[in-house]
């Protein structure tokens, strides 16, 4: 699955833009609301140099199945890596 994550099972950039383009093109033609979130996590890069790899990925799991428990039917999430950062991103329709 080109479009997923391997380890945080959420989407990818890819597919985030794949699937929010439309959202935010009839958020616009309707004059509705709609949230993207970005969470970044602070000084990723030196907590995986301090204590290793394993255990920034455990935390990357941990906060991505925290949000997937979270999110609603209809939520988009997606992770961005690489360049030792990584974010996460959420996009959800106005009820």
């Amino acid at each position: 699955m080109a479009g997923i994550d391997l380890l945080t099972n959420l989407n990818n950039r890819r597919s985030f833009y794949k699937f929010v383009q439309p959202i935010w093109a009839m958020s616009l033609r309707s004059k509705s609301n709609t949230s993207v979130i970005m969470l970044d996590i602070d000084h990723f890069k030196l907590f995986n140099d301090n204590y290793g790899h394993a255990l920034g990925d455990r935390v990357l799991v941990q906060l991505s199945e925290t949000l997937q428990r979270e999110a609603r039917s209809g939520d988009i999430l997606a992770r961005w890596g690489g360049e030792g950062r990584s974010s996460l991103f959420f996009c959800r329709k106005r009820d």
